[in-house]
């Protein structure tokens, strides 16, 4: 699949299934399931062959595309993302916290010496 293709099928699926933005694997297996060509497939090792063969779309750049359209769109990034940013902010916190308290005790320890 092309390139320009593939990221415009990226986006069209961020877009319309929001199941897609957090989960690679169901990204994946989706455009699998659309490239591998009507050839009567009957078990996994024909599709890890079409795979090794490169057939169908690497794993890699699936992914990276993905990161790239919601680095551009954040309207199209998952509720993982937004869980994990909004948990990096409470640690954020705890850390300057820790580091006043830390300050504080070092300027209290000063001054009694």
């Amino acid at each position: 699949m092309q390139v320009i293709k593939q990221k415009d099928l990226i986006w069209g699926l961020l877009l319309n299934n929001p199941r897609f933005r957090d989960n690679d694997q169901a990204l994946m297996s989706h455009i699998w399931s659309l490239e591998i060509p009507n050839l009567n497939i009957t078990n996994a090792q024909q599709v890890l062959d079409l795979l090794a063969d490169k057939k169908l779309s690497n794993p890699v750049t699936i992914w990276r595309t993905r990161q790239k359209i919601q680095q551009e769109i954040p309207a199209l990034r998952g509720a993982l993302y937004h869980k994990r940013h909004a948990a990096a902010e409470v640690v954020k916190k705890e850390i300057v916290n820790q580091q006043i308290d830390l300050i504080n005790a070092i300027h209290r320890a000063n001054k009694e010496a």
